[in-house]
């Protein structure tokens, strides 16, 4: 009877490991998983402002903030997994980072152990999901964008040893601005928008173009408060581009509500466009 507890012991263990993912769930198509991790955690939503962080957490007056961050708007997939027993938090992490470097990703930001500051930060103010709270120093942590997504990865060990790998994907809504622009010679920006990263590498690669920020207005009354709002709308998103690129390349002008047929009733807005 003694000789099978060993197989029994095994086959115990291999099922325990072999958990089912939750629900409904699925992988990213970009991203294959750890070998025999599992699903806990699994959304899909439009998200109006994500916060791409790109640089450690500190807390400054009691607030968390990123030395650097970047909004952008579109369709977030985030999955959280559990690793298999025995592993570390730097395994399932340079797994799912290889194959996004292989595919071509670009490495926005990264940051291991404290570098990336408390991981209390990262599960209860970023995240949001306390089950990623765990020991500061088995943190890593990787932002990178692929084509128009945006990727992050975290993984973390906690004071139960458990392993976990969290995944989000951006899908931005603006990733065909700088497409637009470079086929027709202008785009719309919706009023208080960021600016994609492949806009400035647009810029970046092509020195002899230049662009004029068109700011519009037909949301408030009287000609001339629609004319300073949108001269105003424009030269922010100006300051934005001049920060990259050299201030002489970017010129402003508002419209006010001059040009109806680019804009409706009540609506503002800001063209780029290449001159």
């Amino acid at each position: 009877m003694l000789r099978w507890l060993p197989a029994l012991f095994v086959l115990v263990a291999i099922t325990a490991q072999a958990q089912s993912d939750r629900r409904g769930s699925a992988d990213h198509p970009a991203v294959e998983r750890f070998p025999l991790s599992y699903i806990v955690d699994y959304r899909q939503r439009e998200v109006p402002e994500y916060r791409l962080i790109l640089g450690g957490l500190e807390k400054v007056d009691g607030v968390i903030r990123p030395e650097h961050e970047q909004r952008i708007k579109g369709d977030m997939t985030r999955i959280t997994y559990r690793m298999p027993t025995g592993h570390s938090s730097t395994e399932p992490f340079r797994f799912m980072r290889d194959q996004l470097l292989k595919k071509g990703a670009q490495v926005m930001f990264e940051c291991q152990g404290r570098d990336c500051g408390s991981s209390n930060y990262w599960a209860n103010s970023i995240f949001r999901i306390s089950r990623l709270y765990g020991v500061d120093q088995t943190q890593h942590y990787l932002a990178a964008r692929l084509g128009q997504d945006y990727f992050v990865l975290y993984t973390v060990i906690r004071g139960n040893k458990r392993v976990y790998a969290h995944l989000e994907v951006l899908s931005s809504e603006q990733g065909d601005l700088t497409q637009t622009l470079e086929a027709q010679g202008y785009a719309r920006l919706e009023a208080g928008g960021e600016l994609p990263a492949t806009l400035f590498e647009y810029l970046e690669s092509n020195p002899e173009v230049k662009i004029w920020v068109v700011g519009l207005d037909r949301s408030v009354e009287g000609f001339e408060a629609a004319l300073e709002k949108s001269e105003q709308q424009a030269d922010a998103v100006a300051q934005m581009m001049r920060q990259q690129v050299d201030a002489s390349r970017v010129r402003v002008y508002g419209l006010g509500p001059l040009a109806p047929l680019m804009i409706g009733e009540g609506e503002a807005g800001v063209y780029l466009i290449r001159e």
